[in-house]
């Protein structure tokens, strides 16, 4: 039997461990010819069943694609068949991305004679062309302008000779040279090529070049102006006056309504250019609309500074008038910490000086009107210390929470993880800060001894390290309901707002309320829906749930294959959060029966679900896992492994395997004939479903997608079983 390179019969994670390139393609080369062409049209086959107007792409089909490309470099015949499919592929692009616009452009027309809102867009969902998001707005009139509207250009086979030359006059300034090849006839000088000028021209600094492509037609579009930041800093506020006298303002939203202020704000010069051009420092980004108009309530670049500590540049913001209480910049102040500290990963203790330097910002923030005792709600469904003061005690920064104890910070008041107060009463038999190992910062004996002095908050930062590190700390109201292949409950240290802790004549094992949601990880409705329902339910009811987050997917009865409706990577996606939910803890026993508790992978769930467009970037999950207290070497080897049997997941001491995770998930989910993310079901029933952007079917006559609503009904099941 030949070793021939063969397509992925299921998703492996793209980067991480598995077969090179270098060593497919010395794979490939060893082939005789027959075995080649045979293979070239299998792939030919496979790759020309693409339709970007499907949902659900053939399996393969995208590999299929990149694997000709890849042997076309070197093997003419094989760089025939792809060419010809490639350009196919292009032009059904430009036909589909047309298709959208003009569909897009009917229903705001419709929506402005009715009155009606427009229904919301899906982050990474309006264009099929991945990285051509970034450029969705520029006008297109070529299929081969599908080459221009990405970062990098697009090119169908080897660059055109015309590009080296013209990509050089961009960059190095010369007009002369830019101009003559705009004015020759070997290419067709439409919008999105003056675009892509326009661009290399601003990342160089290249002024008279960019102003010459402006006034030959080049659009400034949403992104357009991002490309400035990567000029010479020198450079940057005359390309910035010259967008200005094109038409654009600071105030202009790029995509999703952002604005530039919070990229720029460390630049002081440049942001007094901003402001003094009307840069308005409470427009922000929003979640709803690509094309939309700002937020007014932002606090973006304010919590900015004020984690960094940067006083000059949060006083020209507050002169400006940004608003504190659009945000937490007080929080951001008390909490920061030295480069590498995380105290969801390890104790912070930062040094002294750095303690102390984010005392101004704070002190400037409380002068202007910021509450030391305000309450921080979730961020985006993600759970958050709560008070500032808690914020300071995880940073580890023994001045900041002086300084909030002497301003009047209150060291009991109580949010999702608790107070202060809360943690050192769970860790009396700690004696100080000495006793653990820090991780970050500098420290120093007398450093550490000086947390005794600050009224009655001995052992606060141990205990929340330990509490957010790997250290089982029990509260006795939040435990979690058995795990579908062990036996024991497993117990979470990670208290929610308004959960106090039960007597020991308390019943052990309170049965559960059941709440499941089924979710796709790419899915924009799984996150608002994690976001805006769960997260805030289980913040305020945990202790009465049995939570289990199920997945979507396609499996075949008789193949191992399984295929996601956005992709492999929603695939890993899906495979990562069972992973999270299924691994050993603590960490560092793998003989232990207890699972991961619900608050870490609930987080890292959300967390990913969040910006899911990242999905699955090594260092973006890496970071997830890294805040939520997640082993990422151990979720590595879970999600890499290639074990697919179901039942194996029931043997004992049987490695986890992701794939056979997800299986068994979307098994569970079909059995339920549970088809929609996000779907949200209650004590076995469905209770709500977000789709397209809005909450359906939901009980209580379409009251339940209401958080408060659901929470009723959790205690009053809950009330009549316990």
């Amino acid at each position: 039997m030949n070793s021939q390179p063969r397509l992925l019969s299921r998703p492996v994670p793209q980067k991480w461990p598995g077969i090179s390139v270098s060593e497919w393609l010395s794979d490939w080369h060893k082939q005789e010819r027959p075995t080649k062409d045979a293979q070239i049209a299998r792939l030919v086959k496979l790759a020309s069943s693409y339709d970007p107007s499907e949902k659900w792409a053939p399996e393969g089909s995208a590999f299929a694609l990149q694997q000709l490309e890849m042997l076309s470099k070197s093997d003419p015949q094989v760089f025939e068949g792809w060419l010809s499919i490639a350009q196919r592929r292009r032009e059904r692009e430009f036909e589909t991305i047309l298709a959208k616009r003009q569909e897009r452009t009917t229903l705001e027309d419709r929506t402005r004679e009715t009155g009606d809102p427009l229904p919301r867009d899906q982050k990474g969902g309006w264009t099929i062309l991945g990285d051509g998001l970034r450029y969705d707005d520029i006008p297109l009139t070529d299929p081969n302008d599908l080459t221009f509207i990405t970062e990098n250009p697009r090119f169908l086979g080897p660059p055109p000779e015309y590009y080296s030359g013209f990509e050089s006059a961009c960059r190095r300034g010369s007009l002369v040279a830019a101009e003559s090849i705009i004015a020759s006839e070997i290419i067709t000088a439409t919008p999105a090529f003056l675009h892509h000028g326009l661009c290399l021209a601003l990342k160089a600094g290249n002024v008279e070049v960019a102003r010459y492509f402006l006034a030959t037609g080049a659009p400034i579009v949403r992104k357009t102006p991002n490309h400035i930041l990567s000029a010479p800093v020198d450079q940057q506020i005359p390309l910035f006056q010259l967008l200005v006298d094109y038409g654009w303002t600071p105030n202009t939203p790029g995509t999703w309504g952002a604005v530039l202020l919070p990229s720029i704000v460390t630049n002081h010069s440049l942001l007094r250019w901003f402001l003094d051009h009307g840069a308005n420092p409470n427009l922000g980004e929003q979640d709803e609309y690509l094309y939309g108009e700002p937020t007014s309530d932002s606090c973006a670049a304010l919590e900015k500074m004020a984690y960094q500590g940067n006083l000059e540049a949060v006083r020209m913001l507050l002169d400006a008038g940004a608003v504190i209480q659009n945000g937490f910049p007080l929080h951001e102040a008390a909490g920061a910490c030295p480069p590498g500290g995380n105290p969801h990963a390890g104790m912070v203790t930062p040094s002294e000086e750095f303690d102390r330097s984010k005392i101004p910002v704070m002190a400037l923030l409380v002068e202007r009107g910021a509450d030391v005792n305000q309450l921080q709600g979730p961020q985006k469904g993600n759970m958050v210390p709560g008070y500032a003061i808690v914020h300071a005690v995880m940073a580890g920064a023994v001045e900041r929470v002086r300084w909030l104890l002497e301003n009047g910070a209150d060291p009991t008041v109580r949010g999702p993880w608790g107070s202060a107060v809360d943690m050192e009463k769970q860790v009396e038999d700690l004696s100080g800060r000495d006793q653990l190992p820090p991780t970050t910062g500098h420290s120093t004996p007398q450093r550490r001894r000086a947390f005794p002095r600050l009224a009655g908050f001995l052992g606060i930062a141990a205990c929340l390290w330990l509490t957010f590190h790997w250290l089982p700390i029990a509260f006795p109201k939040f435990k979690l309901s058995p795990c579908h292949h062990h036996s024991q409950t497993a117990e979470d240290g990670f208290p929610f707002e308004d959960q106090d802790a039960l007597p020991d004549s308390a019943t052990a094992d309170p049965e559960r309320i059941p709440l499941e949601a089924h979710i796709m990880s790419k899915c924009p409705d799984a996150r608002d829906c994690l976001r805006e329902l769960v997260v805030p339910t289980m913040e305020r009811v945990s202790d009465e749930i049995d939570f289990k987050l199920s997945f979507i997917a396609n499996v075949s009865n008789r193949s191992s294959d399984v295929t996601c409706m956005h992709g492999p990577g929603e695939c890993i996606g899906n495979m990562l959060m069972l992973c999270a939910a299924n691994l050993p803890f603590p960490p560092d026993d793998s003989s232990t029966q207890a699972t991961t508790p619900t608050v870490r992978y609930l987080g890292f769930a959300t967390c990913l679900i969040s910006s899911y467009e990242e999905i699955p970037e090594r260092q973006f999950v890496e970071q997830c896992a890294l805040e939520h207290g997640i082993d990422f070497d151990a979720l590595n080897q879970c999600v890499s492994r290639q074990d697919d049997n179901p039942n194996f997941l029931h043997q004992e001491d049987a490695p986890l395997s992701g794939i056979a995770l997800l299986r068994e998930s979307a098994y569970h989910s079909a059995e339920l004939e549970v088809t929609t993310s996000c779907t949200v079901r209650v004590d076995d029933t469905v209770w709500c479903i977000r789709d397209s952007g809005a909450w359906k079917d939901c009980v209580m006559d379409g009251k339940g997608s209401q958080v408060s609503v659901l929470v009723d009904e959790i205690e009053r099941l809950y009330g009549q079983r316990n």
